[in-house]
């Protein structure tokens, strides 16, 4: 059955692994390499590569876990995989301490996460949002949200100018406490800030508290800018 067509707003594909293989190659990889040679420079940053490809081919950080569900799940785990795998070459290959790895992993999930949003948030007006119907809107965000595969379950709500996303269920959290990182969650925060705090984003983007720092849920609230 067809799903009904979204208005004026704009359409929304299915999320997909390949869609996803597709950032990585044209864009995501890139940006990666960029932020760790500005971190770390070109020797270190050669190294650094090494012992994540070796530990690629060697390592699966979720073995101990069943295999992905859906395509939401495998989406969740490819985006946190390589950080994972990262974090233990900086710190057993390159002998980075805990304050330097966290930073250069910062920069880096800010950068590429920062970029993915920038192919997954779609181009809004303020006309079009205001005159799709309620139910238009809030299956629109859905669908966006879907694409990325960390969000487990969240209310939507809508106005003519906003969009609240509460998240009661994010992926990234409960997959890094499974494997005993938790201590990663509030940086994959950082792309969100990096993304929707630049003056030229197409929504403004505010929140009180995350699941990754403890909160009972994420609390965004997206406002359009004229």
């Amino acid at each position: 059955m067809r799903e009904p067509p979204l208005s004026t707003l704009p359409a929304i594909p299915t999320p997909s692994r390949a869609d996803h293989v597709w950032f990585e190659l044209t864009g995501g990889h890139a940006a990666a390499v960029a932020v760790l040679r500005r971190q770390l420079g070109l020797a270190r940053m050669t190294r650094a590569l090494a012992g994540l490809g070796r530990r690629q081919l060697l390592e699966d950080p979720f073995a101990a876990l069943p295999p992905a569900q859906d395509t939401a799940d495998w989406l969740t785990r490819r985006q946190l995989a390589p950080v994972l795998l990262l974090e233990d070459t900086l710190r057993d290959d390159l002998g980075l301490g805990t304050d330097a790895t966290r930073a250069v992993l910062a920069d880096l999930i800010g950068t590429v996460g920062a970029r993915l949003l920038g192919r997954r948030f779609p181009a809004l007006t303020e006309e079009a949002w205001a005159a799709a119907p309620a139910d238009t809107r809030e299956r629109m965000a859905r669908r966006v949200f879907a694409r990325l595969g960390n969000i487990a379950s969240a209310d939507v709500h809508t106005t003519d100018t906003t969009l609240a996303l509460e998240v009661t269920a994010c992926r990234f959290v409960s997959l890094l406490r499974q494997v005993d990182r938790p201590h990663l969650g509030t940086l994959f925060c950082e792309a969100d800030a990096v993304f929707f705090e630049r003056p030229d984003a197409p929504v403004s983007l505010t929140r009180t508290t995350t699941l990754a720092r403890g909160g009972p849920a994420c609390d965004f609230l997206f406002r359009l800018r004229p």
